[in-house]
């Protein structure tokens, strides 16, 4: 058995090199003034590698009313120089909103300090998601953060008499329809004010037994004298044997200023219906965000 330890460190020598798996970390996503402060922690990061440092977002302002427009920028950055990236342009030429970048990469540590230059008013950092990609020859690192809020929309109440303890997920109960009971064929949650422009998502989990189930968002301008309907959707849900997920991203009109959300059968099913775990949530970009972030790592094919 003296062949066995030369074998095994034959074995090593002909088994690639193993990259370390480096952990990018968010450890601070502050707003300062007119600046979004950003601090990565790279944890096992190869930093004998030259590097190429990228920038990338998908940016919107709505600082101001009227001023909502998505845009998307990228830039090559200089490692400790800062970087002057403009996101709009006016239709006569002229600069609407800028970011000032500046980048210190000093192992373990990754800055970013981004300062939003708006070309008349200050404003507050551009809202969206930045990403910052280190590149070698051996490795893609990227590190990201999100500047955007996530506010979840308050439903009403659902009655007592309308919730059933048979089907549910989130206990101890859920929000039952069936034909077979006088006036439980529909249910229809009350009017929510919300600012208009915003992206909403809707997301619910149903149990139906038969067919027939419609789900409908409607979205109304309402005005001290008058009320106009602006129908977001209106559909008709796939019958099914257990739990389904439904989810549904829809962009609220600017005039929009509430919105409410239904549920019926029809007239000529006989079916039942569970639905749980309904939520609608909000992007409200007039509010101070919080950071809610992803990080992954990208080895490079030979």
């Amino acid at each position: 058995m003296r062949w066995l330890p030369v074998a095994l460190g034959l074995i090593s020598l002909l088994q690639p090199h193993q990259i370390p798996f480096p952990v990018v970390r968010l450890e601070k996503l502050e707003q300062e003034d007119q600046s979004l402060v950003c601090r990565w922690y790279l944890e096992d990061f190869p930093d004998n590698d030259d590097w190429a440092i990228s920038y990338e977002a998908e940016l919107w302002n709505s600082a101001l009313p009227g001023h909502c427009s998505y845009r998307h920028v990228q830039a090559a950055l200089v490692n400790e120089e800062s970087k002057e990236i403009v996101v709009g342009e006016r239709e006569n030429g002229h600069k609407r909103c800028r970011e000032l970048i500046h980048i210190q990469l000093a192992p373990p540590r990754l800055d970013c300090q981004i300062t939003h230059l708006h070309n008349k008013l200050t404003a507050p950092p551009l809202f969206g998601s930045r990403v910052i990609t280190l590149e070698s020859s051996r490795l893609k690192l990227h590190a990201d953060c999100l500047y955007s809020p996530i506010k979840k929309i308050l439903l009403s109440p659902v009655p007592e008499e309308r919730l059933d303890s048979r089907h549910f997920l989130s206990p101890p109960n859920a929000l039952y329809l069936s034909n077979e009971t006088p006036g439980f064929n529909s249910f229809h949650f009350k009017d929510v004010i919300v600012k208009g422009g915003q992206q909403i998502t809707i997301g619910f989990n149903y149990r139906q037994q038969g067919s027939g189930l419609r789900a409908r968002l409607s979205q109304y301008h309402d005005t001290p004298h008058n009320w106009k309907k602006l129908e977001i959707f209106d559909k008709s849900l796939p019958a099914n044997k257990g739990w389904t997920k439904f989810e549904e991203k829809a962009r609220l009109h600017q005039e929009t200023t509430s919105i409410a959300l239904d549920f019926r059968l029809t007239k000529n099913s006989s079916s039942q219906v569970w639905i749980d775990e309904i939520e609608i949530t909000q992007q409200d970009p007039y509010l101070i965000p919080g950071p809610d972030y992803r990080q992954w790592y990208e080895p490079l094919k030979d």
